[in-house]
């Protein structure tokens, strides 16, 4: 084989190895394209067993939005990983019916009202409007749901109620928080929501102070000395964790003082709103991501923050929750938690958009 033969055939293989390189290049190229188009389809899908039973939902309505200017807000992701944390990709939301006036309610309000010391041959109920109404007499008033039978009481400021909150407490009063829970508990079962409100409810005690300017109570610090003590009953669900609209405390609770074995109820409320359990469907939810870029937008709604908070607030945790309204809403649906540095707390709607009502 001569000099000149050598070099054709060397230029020849060349040619074929680069055709061939050329080849493994694009079908590799095509393989990743296949598989990156899939990997998207993957993450993009609607979850499994979705149900839309009630077509688009209104979105959740945060009833104790504080009246701030988010924009001034900066945000820090500052979650264990310092990474999104991967939520639920679907979750039940479910009816809460309306219950209509009964010409019994007259019936049961009276027992709530005697239950809380009112003379109900003296005291009678007056209509506050279609759906509620109201007892008084000069210590103390009742505000009844006569739908649901949720009511609001409360000791009116004056010298009965000072005498209460100022008397000297126990000297272990500790010892004495069982018999104040099941005082409380006693008079959650007077209303039809109380077993709602107290299966499996996770009870949290706060010693609290009075207020006679402003004629609210308000936790205690180390250097002040408790009047009464508040029972909070959060509920619990089986399928999420349940936030009330304040967070820290529940719209179900009692206020009890003096704090002694004499203790007697001076505030209390509840309000639940029963779900229908029958019929609940199942929508698809944004993800935690998602959720962070409407927190940076300034959607979510802020309903705990200290004064002067130090910024960027760090958020350290983000989860999933069902909202336990206040007030009646039409269904019971998902939230995203957000909860941060200077008791930050924030709630989004979790439903993806295009299944919310605008």
């Amino acid at each position: 084989m001569t000099l000149s033969d050598l070099a054709y055939k060397a230029r020849i293989a060349i040619k074929v190895g680069g055709v061939f390189f050329v080849a493994i290049v694009l079908v590799y190229g095509i393989i990743a394209f296949i598989f990156m188009q899939v990997g998207n389809k993957t993450t993009e899908a609607e979850p499994q067993n979705l149900n839309i039973a009630f077509a688009n939902v209104p979105p959740v309505s945060i009833e104790q939005a504080l009246d701030l200017d988010g924009a001034q807000y900066t945000y820090l992701l500052n979650t264990i990983d310092n990474d999104y944390p991967v939520t639920t990709s679907a979750a039940q939301v479910f009816f809460v019916p309306v219950k209509n006036v009964t010409l019994s309610y007259t019936k049961q309000a009276d027992a709530i009202a005697q239950e809380f010391g009112f003379d109900i041959d003296a005291v009678r109920p007056q209509r506050l409007n279609e759906g509620e109404v109201i007892y008084g007499d000069e210590t103390k008033t009742l505000e009844v749901d006569i739908r649901n039978f949720n009511y609001t009481f409360t000791v009116k400021s004056s010298p009965m109620l000072q005498e209460l909150v100022e008397a000297t407490p126990s000297a272990d009063v500790v010892s004495l928080e069982d018999s104040w829970k099941s005082i409380a508990q006693n008079i959650f079962l007077q209303s039809p929501g109380g077993n709602d409100v107290l299966s499996g409810a996770t009870i949290n005690v706060v010693y609290v102070s009075y207020d006679l300017s402003y004629g609210n109570y308000t936790p205690i610090d180390d250097q002040t000395q408790p009047q009464a003590v508040r029972i909070d009953f959060f509920k619990k669900d089986d399928l999420l964790p349940i936030v009330s609209p304040y967070f820290f405390t529940s719209q179900n609770y009692a206020i009890l003082a003096p704090l002694t074995s004499d203790a007697t109820v001076v505030q209390a409320q509840i309000k639940t709103y029963p779900k229908l359990l029958a019929g609940a469907g199942m929508y698809p939810l944004i993800t935690a991501a998602e959720a962070w870029k409407q927190l940076e937008a300034h959607k979510a709604k802020v309903v705990s923050i200290a004064d002067n908070p130090k910024l960027p607030i760090k958020i350290n945790n983000i989860y999933v929750a069902y909202y336990d309204p206040e007030s009646y809403q039409q269904y019971y649906q998902p939230v995203f938690v957000f909860l941060g540095s200077d008791n930050f707390v924030a709630y989004l709607p979790a439903i993806k958009p295009q299944y919310l009502l605008k």
